[in-house]
């Protein structure tokens, strides 16, 4: 039986911790759902990253009142702020954009492809100038 759509949410939070408390909890409470249901889910659907890494979580309540929860990863500013942690400077590699774009497009997509790839190139790197006002040299 297909349940009718009654709305749907993005969330960020921490892989791997309950998320019982604001604003989440508040949230799910409002719609008549346990937040205890959704912290299991959240755990069990993040379980693959390493702990305290923002995930990005899709939540889907019906008119039944019954909710569907999805993955849609960790954010592109996360990967970047890594990078730029690691790298102890305003500076990037063409590599590492490289790399960043080539991870993110096995992620997205399960497969390798030359033109999807030249995509996520260009989004990386349209989106580093977007948020860091070109104040990221890329060398």
């Amino acid at each position: 039986m297909k349940h009718i759509l009654k709305e749907s949410f993005i969330i960020t939070v921490p892989s791997n911790k309950p998320t019982t408390g604001a604003p989440v909890g508040p949230m799910i409470g409002q719609r008549g759902l346990s937040s205890n249901e959704l912290s299991k889910e959240v755990i069990d659907i993040t379980k693959i990253y390493h702990d305290d890494v923002p995930c990005r979580i899709e939540i889907c309540v019906s008119k039944e009142k019954k909710m569907s929860i999805e993955s849609l990863g960790i954010p592109l500013s996360y990967y970047l702020k890594s990078i730029l942690e690691i790298n102890q400077s305003k500076t990037l590699s063409y590599k590492q954009l490289y790399t960043l774009a080539r991870y993110l497009t096995i992620k997205k997509y399960d497969y390798y492809d030359e033109s999807v790839l030249r995509s996520m190139y260009k989004q990386v790197l349209s989106y580093i100038k977007s948020v860091t006002d070109n104040k990221i040299i890329i060398e």
